[in-house]
């Protein structure tokens, strides 16, 4: 996913500036926390549009190797309004 996201900066001439965010390092009461992995958050909401989940129920990843968004994808969603 980061590499997609990178790919997708660099196609739009955007520096490539986000936070990456290993949940394991936030405080329980961080919602992030209730997204699941990998995940794109733009002001606090996800790029693709899923919403959040109980922390506690969620599988450990989002998307299997063949699922992640194409950095064309993310490019388009960044792009948005």
């Amino acid at each position: 996913m980061l590499y997609r996201l990178d790919a997708a900066f660099t196609a739009m001439h955007k520096p490539i500036v986000y936070a990456k965010v290993h949940l394991d390092t936030l405080p329980s009461n961080d919602t992030r926390k209730s997204f699941l992995t990998p995940t794109i958050l733009r002001d606090g909401v996800d790029l693709f549009g899923m919403v959040s989940t109980s922390a506690l129920a969620k599988p450990p990843c989002r998307y299997s190797r063949d699922e992640v968004p194409s950095a064309d994808a993310i490019q388009a969603k960044l792009l948005a309004p």
